[in-house]
């Protein structure tokens, strides 16, 4: 094989850390290989393979290869006819193995999609029972079955590799992990992706059960397989002419098609750059009624431009449908015909065209990962190397949306608009017990038929509607607060947007470049309101809650004078300032409806640590901070309606502090943040048992961690509305921090290992009363004392009393 520099040292990473975890023998063990797309995963994994069978390297192993889509085959192919075509492994695809075990040194590629999913029979007593749907994976096919091989082939001494090759969307499923622990039962697993979902636990590389090696972006750059950028919506401006909005995308494309295909053939380059539609539906195995119009829009758009089936200028790959019928294979040749292919996102993953250049995005995005991958087919430099014309080295999307989503699936759970911020590489991690509230088994999380009332009042309330309103008088009441007429709804589009790295694309690119006004599409326009009744619906499952809101919205709009559902739509569609009025409507509205529900919730223990990621909503926005702990750092922007005048005083102090070596923004309500269990009282008695969520976790350069929580004004005080509770949330974390060790041991009769040994914690309520001057809280856990019990010496914590008092303060130096 032949390996760029890079690919030759991450190769030798790879071999030495399956060597070591397989020395190790702990079964499970994995390895988090990530590599930006276009990188080369697939020969890397292959030489690794390869390399272990030239040292010699037991032959006790079989290899489960699993991939998404056609990429399963695609990655046999390669490897079987290529890469490892000499070598002394054996590959087969899953309907080939007719033996009852799999001999050693076999690789056995899988398509995992055809492999997790499940459905239900009645077994012989007439039970319902679930099976998996594939003959080759179910028990009972004769012997010919997966687990059935696997059980064997552990009898006979292998050990099981599982290789999950960019099957991270389905991978964390509750249905694929049945398949990963029942059926494959690995012994070590690795995860190849440019966005990999498995976490790896603390002291992971201590224990030998894990391996992270990361592949750097700017090596794959300078090597000259991808290209250097990515472009968004450039020069579109030019193209505005009042056509609809995905006319005007479509125009911008073809237009920068003509540009690439020039600057190829003045460089005597054969080269026939290609443009990518993709179809909007998520539905991947058959096309919906809006893939359908969007088609028809493009095609005829096409032919006005002369480019048609007929001429073989336009292609077209679909669920069922292929046009031409090589469409696979001709089309990734450089100087194939076809200049433009509608495409639907079956083709996201695991389709190599070197020479497409341009994606034109007729939908929204629907996940960071999903759109890496999707930009992935126009990043690969057609010839491996950059050209002297930078132009040619860019890729090139053009699309409807306004600003950057991110979205990211889980099985039942879709998160929308989303902001990604990473811990910075130089933090040192540590481990601490935690708690969190979780879900009873039983508890059905959807909105149902009583939110409807709750909807329709809340609504009612909001625009001032009184039952003997006529249906005018409604409809001007709405007028009132929102945009209602065409000339109102208009859908703002981005001009030429530059990114270098996709991987790690955020929100703070789009910031810059114009915005251009233009009437939007009705399909644009169903897919827009589609997609924001899913968002809405969260925290209950999209499914059946988005049906229920989508009732109760179309309910609300009729009896006030808006009979026509498309209007409604595009009223909701086309204006942002339209949708935050009706987003803070149904947030209550839920809020109220969550009431009604029976509170079916349990304490958790679980641990903490600094997250090596965290996500947030569409409203927050980039705030400099250099020491926080993971960049960039978000806080909520202005439309939040969030006062954040106390902690924003006390951020800058720690970013200015020289004792300070990193700070952390804790969050609230979620197992990933660090929590503290309290009792919460009412009447001086009871009343429940809930969680503290500190603000602020502060590591100081004299290796002590702080715990805070930023108080002013009334919110000190427990007499009053605004610090209820303050007193029991402060008395539970001195508490924490007195009864550590107690509390680890506690933890680890529940089989909770691994958690840090005290790590010098002290804190608690801060009052800020004013800029730059904070107050600690009396007889708390202070920096000296946690020192001196990181050094042997408790007495000073063992003095503490635990009884908060919002009249008793000492001065904090930070």
């Amino acid at each position: 094989m032949n390996l760029r520099d890079y690919q030759s040292k991450y190769v030798q990473k790879l071999t030495n850390s399956f060597r070591e975890l397989a020395v190790a023998g702990n079964k499970g063990a994995t390895i988090i290989f990530k590599s930006p797309t276009g990188s080369g995963k697939t020969v890397m994994v292959a030489a690794m393979l390869q390399q272990l069978s030239e040292d010699n390297f037991s032959d006790d192993y079989v290899f489960v290869w699993a991939s998404m889509g056609d990429l399963a085959h695609q990655s046999y192919e390669k490897l079987s006819q290529n890469y490892l075509k000499d070598s002394r492994f054996n590959m087969h695809e899953l309907n080939e193995i007719t033996a009852e075990a799999l001999e050693p040194n076999t690789i056995l590629f899988c398509n995992w999609e055809k492999m997790y999913q499940v459905k239900q029979v009645k077994d012989d007593d007439g039970n319902l029972i679930e099976i998996f749907n594939n003959v080759y994976v179910r028990v009972g096919e004769d012997g010919r079955n997966l687990q059935e091989i696997l059980d064997k082939t552990r009898a006979e001494g292998c050990k099981i590799v599982l290789i999950v090759d960019e099957a991270h969307r389905t991978y964390t499923g509750e249905n694929s992990q049945k398949l990963v622990n029942k059926v494959i039962q690995p012994d070590l697993i690795m995860e190849v992706s440019a966005t990999p979902l498995i976490t790896l636990e603390a002291g992971y590389y201590e224990k030998n059960i894990g391996r992270y090696i990361e592949v750097s972006f700017e090596d794959v750059v300078k090597s000259g397989l991808i290209k250097n950028n990515t472009i968004i919506n450039n020069d579109i401006a030019g193209v505005i002419d009042g056509g609809s909005t995905d006319k005007v995308i479509l125009e911008a494309a073809l237009k920068q098609r003509e540009v690439l295909a020039q600057k190829y053939k003045e460089q005597n380059i054969d080269i026939n750059p290609l443009i990518l539609v993709q179809l909007p539906s998520e539905n991947v195995d058959k096309m919906s009624s809006i893939d359908q119009t969007t088609r028809e829009l493009v095609e005829n758009f096409m032919e006005e431009h002369g480019i048609t089936y007929d001429n073989g200028k336009l292609g077209i790959w679909v669920a069922g449908e292929k046009y031409p019928d090589s469409v696979k294979e001709s089309c990734t040749k450089n100087d194939s015909p076809i200049e433009v292919l509608i495409f639907k996102q079956a083709i996201a993953t695991g389709w190599d065209c070197p020479r497409a250049a341009i994606l034109v995005m007729l939908r929204d995005i629907k996940s960071v990962i999903f759109e890496i991958q999707t930009v992935g087919r126009i990043l690969r430099m057609p010839e491996l190397k950059h050209y002297e014309d930078s132009a040619l080295n860019s890729a090139y999307v053009f699309t409807n949306i306004n600003e950057l989503a991110l979205r990211q699936d889980e099985d039942t759970q879709t998160f929308f608009k989303m902001r990604f911020s990473h811990k910075k590489k130089d933090i040192d991690n540590f481990v601490l017990p935690n708690v969190h509230r979780q879900r009873v088994v039983g508890q059905r999380h959807r909105l149902n038929q009583t939110f409807r009332p709750i909807f329709l009042q809340m609504f009612d309330k909001k625009f001032g509607i009184i039952e003997k309103d006529d249906k005018k008088a409604r409809r001007k009441k709405v007028d009132v607060l929102l945009k209602i007429y065409a000339d109102e709804l208009m859908v703002p589009i981005l001009a030429d947007i530059s990114i270098e790295d996709l991987d790690l694309i955020d929100a703070k690119a789009f910031q810059e470049g114009q915005k251009l006004n233009i009437a939007a599409d009705n399909a644009f326009i169903e897919r827009t309101f589609q997609i924001w009744l899913k968002k809405k619906s969260s925290p209950y499952a999209p499914h059946d809650s988005s049906r229920i809101l989508k009732q109760a919205l179309y309910k609300w709009f009729s009896d006030n004078g808006f009979d026509d559902e498309d209007e409604v739509q595009r009223i909701v569609a086309c204006s942002e300032e339209n949708q935050r009025i009706l987003n803070g409507i149904i947030d209550e509205a839920k809020q109220e409806f969550a009431k009604t529900m029976t509170k079916e919730t349990e304490l958790t223990l679980n641990t903490f640590s600094i997250p090596e990621e965290q996500e947030f909503g569409e409203h927050y926005e980039t705030y400099p901070s250099l020491k926080h702990a993971l960049q960039p750092f978000y806080r909520p922007d202005d439309t939040s309606g969030a006062k954040w005048d106390t902690e924003r005083n006390f951020e800058e102090a720690l970013d200015e502090s020289k004792k300070v070596e990193w700070w952390y923004r804790n969050g609230t309500n979620e197992p990933k943040y660090f929590g503290v269990p309290y009792i919460k009282h009412k009447d001086n008695k009871i009343d429940d048992e809930a969680i503290f969520y500190p603000d602020y976790i502060v590591k100081f350069t004299d290796g002590t961690i702080g715990v805070f929580d930023t108080k002013s004004g009334d919110t000190t005080n427990p007499e009053t509305k605004m610090g209820n509770s303050v007193n029991e949330k402060a008395d539970a974390l001195q508490c924490f921090f007195i009864d550590y060790d107690n509390i680890v041991d506690t933890y680890q009769e529940f089989k909770i290992d691994g958690i840090t040994s005290y790590p010098g914690l002290w804190g608690g309520i801060i009052n800020v009363t004013g800029k730059n001057t904070f107050m600690l809280q009396g007889d708390a856990v202070t920096r000296e004392a946690a020192l001196a019990a990181m050094n042997g010496d408790r007495s000073k914590i063992e003095e503490i009393k635990t009884k908060y008092s919002a009249d008793n303060w000492i001065t904090l130096d930070i």
